[in-house]
């Protein structure tokens, strides 16, 4: 029988249950709010239970639900803490090889740091990445060939199992001399008539799409790219807006064209970014401690957080 559930979620609904708030149980953790409450929410949500009533102002309580699974899981976090005692030789330093894939549109935010800060910080990893699509990823967690992987939380396939870590909130990039790069923040509708470059990488084209729909906006997509960069450098040029997830660190294009990053003022709903793992794959010590690097990643580098 598959697990639908991580030993960290468990960690966060008792901590949860014993603060009596997510924000005291987020300060215990070590995470912020919003990832122990996507936590909780997708360990409801695996379980098929609801576990917390969430009270404004007031904290939380605990379902009935919440206090049967709540005793049933200190016997089994126990029985974890035991198993990993037993087991502190190999703990000590964590070896062996680690898969990891990035979605193609995350490569150049996580790539780098995962080749070059994780791997110093634990060298005994032959940690190997690789980039390709969400369905290219889909793939190869299934068939083995990946431990795990860092994508966005739309559409996982229920053959996976997503750990929510941080929310994005959509951007507008816009030319340098456009009629709104000097507001810090816009509306879609204000540009409702702009043609649209679009990512042309599944599901990013259609969540873009998405997007302008929950506006009550019709895009005009008039060019794809499969490249982030060259989204940007056709912005850039003045051919069109784009609305993207990811920010870069810089506001000038690989062809020195520059782009400006507006706020949204729209309400439009966050994509979760976080860890994808088969249902059927095991939670190795190189696993867990490349998903606690990824989530340090994303609450602490400055181009993750918003504008």
């Amino acid at each position: 029988m598959e697990i639908p559930f991580t030993l960290r979620q468990l960690q966060y609904f008792q901590a949860a249950a014993s603060s009596g708030s997510l924000s005291s149980a987020a300060d215990l953790m070590g995470v912020t709010p919003t990832a122990l409450s996507l936590a909780l929410e997708e360990f409801e949500k695996r379980l098929g239970l609801s576990l917390l009533i969430r009270r404004k102002g007031r904290g939380i309580i605990l379902t009935s639900d919440g206090h049967r699974i709540l005793e049933k899981s200190k016997h089994l976090l126990s029985d974890a803490v035991q198993l990993m005692d037993e087991a502190s030789d190999s703990r000590r330093e964590v070896s062996g090889v680690l898969r990891v894939g990035v979605f193609t549109t995350l490569a150049p935010f996580f790539s780098p740091p995962i080749l070059k800060d994780f791997a110093a910080k634990y060298p005994g990893i032959d940690v190997r990445v690789v980039e390709g699509s969400a369905q290219m990823l889909h793939d190869q967690l299934i068939s083995g060939q990946l431990d795990l992987a860092v994508q966005y939380g739309f559409q996982v396939s229920e053959n996976l199992f997503f750990t929510p870590l941080f929310e994005f909130r959509p951007y507008l990039l816009v030319p340098a001399e456009h009629r709104v790069a000097a507001l810090r923040e816009v509306s879609l509708k204000q540009v409702a008539d702009d043609p649209v470059i679009g990512l042309n990488i599944q599901p990013t084209l259609q969540n873009t799409r998405h997007i302008y729909e929950q506006v009550g906006i019709s895009p005009t997509i008039i060019h794809n790219t499969s490249s982030f960069e060259v989204a940007r450098c056709l912005v850039g040029n003045d051919l069109g807006v784009t609305v993207l997830f990811q920010r870069a660190a810089t506001t000038s294009t690989y062809d020195g064209t520059s782009v400006v990053a507006l706020r949204l003022t729209d309400s439009i709903r966050p994509s979760t970014l976080g860890v994808v793992q088969a249902m059927s794959a095991t939670e190795t010590e190189r696993v867990r401690v490349m998903v606690d690097f990824v989530d340090d990643l994303l609450n602490t580098s400055e181009i993750f957080q918003p504008l």
